[in-house]
Protein backbone atom coordinates (compact mmCIF):
# COMPACT_ATOMS: atom_id res chain seq x y z
CA UNK A 1 0.00 0.00 0.00
CA UNK A 2 1.01 3.54 -1.08
CA UNK A 3 -0.64 5.94 0.88
CA UNK A 4 -0.41 9.60 -0.80
CA UNK A 5 -1.92 12.82 1.41
CA UNK A 6 -2.76 15.56 0.39
CA UNK A 7 -5.32 19.34 0.41
CA UNK A 8 -7.77 20.24 -1.91
CA UNK A 9 -5.28 22.79 -3.58
CA UNK A 10 -3.85 22.19 -7.39
CA UNK A 11 -0.45 20.83 -5.79
CA UNK A 12 -2.29 17.56 -4.58
CA UNK A 13 -2.18 16.71 -8.25
CA UNK A 14 1.69 16.14 -8.67
CA UNK A 15 1.77 13.88 -5.37
CA UNK A 16 -0.83 12.13 -6.86
CA UNK A 17 1.02 11.60 -10.06
CA UNK A 18 3.98 10.72 -8.55
CA UNK A 19 2.24 8.53 -5.99
CA UNK A 20 0.41 6.66 -8.40
CA UNK A 21 3.67 6.03 -10.49
CA UNK A 22 5.28 4.74 -7.39
CA UNK A 23 2.40 2.73 -6.52
CA UNK A 24 2.78 0.98 -10.27
CA UNK A 25 6.75 0.03 -9.87
CA UNK A 26 6.15 -0.84 -6.34
CA UNK A 27 3.18 -3.05 -7.02
CA UNK A 28 1.20 -1.87 -4.32
CA UNK A 29 -2.68 -0.31 -3.88
CA UNK A 30 -2.74 3.89 -3.89
CA UNK A 31 -4.81 4.90 -1.04
CA UNK A 32 -5.36 9.10 -1.52
CA UNK A 33 -6.23 10.54 1.40
CA UNK A 34 -7.36 14.14 2.87
CA UNK A 35 -7.17 14.83 6.66
CA UNK A 36 -10.34 16.99 7.36
CA UNK A 37 -9.93 20.40 8.67
CA UNK A 38 -12.30 22.38 9.08
CA UNK A 39 -16.83 21.75 8.03
CA UNK A 40 -17.63 21.06 4.79
CA UNK A 41 -19.26 18.93 2.57
CA UNK A 42 -17.85 15.37 2.38
CA UNK A 43 -19.34 14.58 -1.21
CA UNK A 44 -17.89 17.65 -2.39
CA UNK A 45 -14.56 16.89 -1.09
CA UNK A 46 -14.86 13.55 -2.15
CA UNK A 47 -15.93 14.60 -5.90
CA UNK A 48 -12.42 17.61 -5.55
CA UNK A 49 -10.20 14.89 -4.85
CA UNK A 50 -11.80 11.83 -7.53
CA UNK A 51 -11.14 15.08 -9.82
CA UNK A 52 -7.50 15.36 -8.69
CA UNK A 53 -6.45 11.84 -9.10
CA UNK A 54 -7.77 11.15 -11.99
CA UNK A 55 -8.20 8.16 -13.88
CA UNK A 56 -7.67 4.41 -12.47
CA UNK A 57 -8.33 2.30 -9.42
CA UNK A 58 -7.07 4.46 -6.78
CA UNK A 59 -9.10 4.65 -3.18
CA UNK A 60 -9.76 8.04 -2.16
CA UNK A 61 -10.84 8.31 1.74
CA UNK A 62 -11.58 11.46 4.29
CA UNK A 63 -9.68 10.92 7.44
CA UNK A 64 -11.06 11.98 10.74
CA UNK A 65 -10.81 15.27 12.18
CA UNK A 66 -7.55 14.90 13.66
CA UNK A 67 -4.15 16.61 13.29
CA UNK A 68 -3.53 15.69 9.73
CA UNK A 69 0.25 14.65 10.51
CA UNK A 70 -1.72 12.04 13.13
CA UNK A 71 -4.47 11.17 10.88
CA UNK A 72 -2.05 10.19 8.27
CA UNK A 73 0.35 8.07 10.38
CA UNK A 74 -2.89 6.28 11.55
CA UNK A 75 -3.95 4.93 8.57
CA UNK A 76 -0.36 4.41 6.65
CA UNK A 77 -0.07 2.00 10.35
CA UNK A 78 -3.66 0.48 10.21
CA UNK A 79 -3.16 -0.23 5.96
CA UNK A 80 0.26 -1.43 6.51
CA UNK A 81 1.90 1.31 3.92
CA UNK A 82 5.55 0.90 3.01
CA UNK A 83 5.57 4.45 1.24
CA UNK A 84 3.99 7.81 2.35
CA UNK A 85 4.17 10.34 -0.47
CA UNK A 86 2.80 14.13 0.03
CA UNK A 87 3.58 17.67 -1.54
CA UNK A 88 5.38 20.39 -0.33
CA UNK A 89 4.77 24.19 -0.38
CA UNK A 90 8.17 25.21 -1.97
CA UNK A 91 9.78 28.40 -0.98
CA UNK A 92 8.74 31.07 1.88
CA UNK A 93 9.54 34.42 1.50
CA UNK A 94 9.07 34.07 5.34
CA UNK A 95 11.19 30.95 6.28
CA UNK A 96 8.46 29.67 8.54
CA UNK A 97 7.37 26.47 7.86
CA UNK A 98 8.75 25.79 5.02
CA UNK A 99 7.48 22.29 4.90
CA UNK A 100 3.77 23.27 5.79
CA UNK A 101 3.55 21.84 9.61
CA UNK A 102 2.11 18.57 8.51
CA UNK A 103 5.10 17.73 5.85
CA UNK A 104 7.43 18.78 8.43
CA UNK A 105 6.17 16.81 10.93
CA UNK A 106 5.79 13.90 8.81
CA UNK A 107 9.69 14.12 7.58
CA UNK A 108 10.60 14.38 11.58
CA UNK A 109 8.96 11.50 12.57
CA UNK A 110 7.22 9.04 10.34
CA UNK A 111 8.20 5.51 10.71
CA UNK A 112 8.14 4.92 6.99
CA UNK A 113 10.25 6.52 4.13
CA UNK A 114 8.36 9.76 2.81
CA UNK A 115 8.24 11.07 -0.57
CA UNK A 116 7.97 14.92 -0.81
CA UNK A 117 6.84 16.36 -4.59
CA UNK A 118 7.41 20.10 -5.82
CA UNK A 119 4.34 21.96 -5.91
CA UNK A 120 4.77 22.56 -9.38
CA UNK A 121 6.44 19.27 -10.61
CA UNK A 122 5.37 18.05 -13.90
CA UNK A 123 7.23 15.03 -14.38
CA UNK A 124 9.32 14.54 -17.31
CA UNK A 125 11.17 12.01 -19.19
CA UNK A 126 14.26 11.98 -17.01
CA UNK A 127 15.69 8.03 -16.45
CA UNK A 128 15.10 5.97 -12.96
CA UNK A 129 18.05 7.26 -11.12
CA UNK A 130 18.14 7.99 -7.66
CA UNK A 131 21.04 10.12 -6.09
CA UNK A 132 21.21 9.65 -2.39
CA UNK A 133 23.31 11.67 0.02
CA UNK A 134 25.43 10.70 2.33
CA UNK A 135 27.34 11.72 5.08
CA UNK A 136 28.42 9.17 6.77
CA UNK A 137 26.05 8.69 9.35
CA UNK A 138 24.73 4.54 9.84
CA UNK A 139 20.95 6.80 9.12
CA UNK A 140 22.34 7.90 5.96
CA UNK A 141 23.24 4.74 4.90
CA UNK A 142 19.99 3.46 5.87
CA UNK A 143 19.09 5.87 3.61
CA UNK A 144 20.88 4.27 0.80
CA UNK A 145 19.89 0.90 1.63
CA UNK A 146 16.07 1.90 0.95
CA UNK A 147 17.21 4.44 -2.13
CA UNK A 148 18.40 1.36 -3.50
CA UNK A 149 15.19 -0.59 -3.41
CA UNK A 150 13.61 2.11 -4.40
CA UNK A 151 15.42 2.72 -7.66
CA UNK A 152 15.56 -1.06 -8.17
CA UNK A 153 12.09 -0.87 -8.38
CA UNK A 154 11.70 2.02 -11.13
CA UNK A 155 14.26 0.13 -13.11
CA UNK A 156 17.21 2.28 -12.18
CA UNK A 157 19.83 2.67 -10.33
CA UNK A 158 21.50 5.06 -7.30
CA UNK A 159 23.91 7.41 -7.22
CA UNK A 160 25.38 8.11 -3.63
CA UNK A 161 26.75 11.11 -3.25
CA UNK A 162 29.06 12.71 -0.56
CA UNK A 163 29.13 16.40 -0.02
CA UNK A 164 33.23 17.43 -0.14
CA UNK A 165 32.91 20.80 2.13
CA UNK A 166 35.13 23.71 1.71
CA UNK A 167 35.58 26.85 4.07
CA UNK A 168 31.82 28.47 2.70
CA UNK A 169 30.00 25.58 3.10
CA UNK A 170 30.92 24.59 6.12
CA UNK A 171 29.87 27.95 7.50
CA UNK A 172 26.79 27.57 5.69
CA UNK A 173 25.95 23.83 6.93
CA UNK A 174 26.45 24.55 10.49
CA UNK A 175 25.06 21.28 11.66
CA UNK A 176 26.46 18.60 9.81
CA UNK A 177 27.12 15.61 11.37
CA UNK A 178 30.45 14.85 13.39
CA UNK A 179 30.62 11.84 11.36
CA UNK A 180 31.24 14.26 7.70
CA UNK A 181 35.36 14.80 7.22
CA UNK A 182 36.65 17.62 9.04
CA UNK A 183 37.70 20.90 7.27
CA UNK A 184 40.80 21.19 9.01
CA UNK A 185 42.40 17.71 7.93
CA UNK A 186 45.00 17.17 5.49
CA UNK A 187 43.41 17.05 1.72
CA UNK A 188 44.08 13.53 0.82
CA UNK A 189 42.98 12.27 4.51
CA UNK A 190 39.61 14.03 3.87
CA UNK A 191 39.09 12.51 0.19
CA UNK A 192 40.10 9.39 1.64
CA UNK A 193 37.59 9.88 4.32
CA UNK A 194 35.25 10.66 2.19
CA UNK A 195 36.14 7.83 -0.01
CA UNK A 196 35.06 5.58 2.47
CA UNK A 197 31.63 7.53 3.47
CA UNK A 198 30.67 6.47 0.10
CA UNK A 199 32.30 3.03 -0.31
CA UNK A 200 30.42 2.22 3.55
CA UNK A 201 27.05 3.48 1.80
CA UNK A 202 27.62 1.41 -1.77
CA UNK A 203 27.46 -1.76 0.47
CA UNK A 204 23.74 -2.04 0.48
CA UNK A 205 22.91 0.40 -2.30
CA UNK A 206 21.79 -2.46 -4.88
CA UNK A 207 23.38 -3.67 -8.22
CA UNK A 208 24.50 -0.89 -10.75
CA UNK A 209 24.97 1.78 -7.79
CA UNK A 210 27.58 4.27 -8.23
CA UNK A 211 29.21 6.84 -5.89
CA UNK A 212 30.86 10.37 -6.14
CA UNK A 213 32.37 12.96 -4.47
CA UNK A 214 31.05 16.24 -5.34
CA UNK A 215 32.64 19.59 -3.75
CA UNK A 216 30.25 22.20 -2.32
CA UNK A 217 27.12 22.48 0.09
CA UNK A 218 25.62 19.20 0.01
CA UNK A 219 22.69 20.74 -0.95
CA UNK A 220 24.20 22.80 -3.92
CA UNK A 221 26.13 18.81 -4.68
CA UNK A 222 23.36 16.60 -4.87
CA UNK A 223 21.41 18.72 -7.41
CA UNK A 224 24.74 19.68 -9.60
CA UNK A 225 24.95 15.51 -9.27
CA UNK A 226 21.35 15.12 -9.99
CA UNK A 227 21.16 17.52 -13.29
CA UNK A 228 24.72 15.49 -14.37
CA UNK A 229 22.52 12.45 -13.66
CA UNK A 230 19.13 12.86 -15.16
CA UNK A 231 17.84 12.03 -11.60
CA UNK A 232 14.28 11.11 -11.05
CA UNK A 233 14.55 11.80 -7.64
CA UNK A 234 17.03 13.17 -4.81
CA UNK A 235 17.31 11.36 -1.44
CA UNK A 236 18.41 12.21 2.18
CA UNK A 237 18.17 11.01 5.93
CA UNK A 238 16.45 13.55 7.86
CA UNK A 239 17.01 13.62 11.52
CA UNK A 240 14.15 15.13 13.94
CA UNK A 241 15.57 18.47 16.17
CA UNK A 242 14.76 20.28 19.12
CA UNK A 243 11.53 22.41 18.27
CA UNK A 244 13.06 25.32 19.59
CA UNK A 245 14.75 25.41 15.97
CA UNK A 246 13.52 26.70 13.20
CA UNK A 247 14.87 23.69 10.86
CA UNK A 248 13.23 20.94 12.46
CA UNK A 249 14.73 18.44 10.22
CA UNK A 250 18.17 19.93 9.50
CA UNK A 251 19.73 22.14 7.45
CA UNK A 252 20.09 19.76 3.83
CA UNK A 253 16.54 18.11 3.99
CA UNK A 254 14.91 22.03 4.74
CA UNK A 255 16.74 23.18 1.58
CA UNK A 256 16.45 20.57 -0.85
CA UNK A 257 12.48 20.47 0.10
CA UNK A 258 12.61 24.10 -0.03
CA UNK A 259 14.40 24.46 -3.71
CA UNK A 260 14.29 21.13 -5.39
CA UNK A 261 12.69 20.45 -8.22
CA UNK A 262 12.27 17.15 -8.67
CA UNK A 263 10.64 14.64 -5.98
CA UNK A 264 12.99 14.17 -2.35
CA UNK A 265 12.51 10.79 -0.83
CA UNK A 266 13.11 11.90 3.11
CA UNK A 267 14.15 8.60 5.64
CA UNK A 268 13.15 9.90 8.83
CA UNK A 269 14.89 8.79 11.81
CA UNK A 270 12.17 6.22 13.06
CA UNK A 271 12.11 5.05 9.25
CA UNK A 272 15.72 3.37 9.11
CA UNK A 273 14.73 -0.18 9.81
CA UNK A 274 11.78 -0.01 6.99
CA UNK A 275 11.73 -1.89 3.63
CA UNK A 276 10.22 -0.55 0.52
CA UNK A 277 9.59 -4.67 -0.64
CA UNK A 278 7.30 -7.00 0.05
CA UNK A 279 3.81 -7.56 -0.69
Amino acid sequence: MIVCGVDLSDAAAPAIAVARHLAGALGGLLLIAHAVDGPGDQADRIAALRERAGAGDAEVRLLPPAPAAEALLAVCADEGARLLVVGSRGHSALRSGLLGSVTRDLAAGAPIPLVVVPPHYAGGDGGATVVCGVDGSAHAVAAARISGELAGALGGRVVVAHALKDLRATIAYLGARSTQPALTGQPDAREAEAVAIVEEALGGAGDGAAGVIEPGAPWDALQAVADREDASMLAVAARGQSAARAALLGSVATRLAEEATRPILVVPEPAEGASLSGA
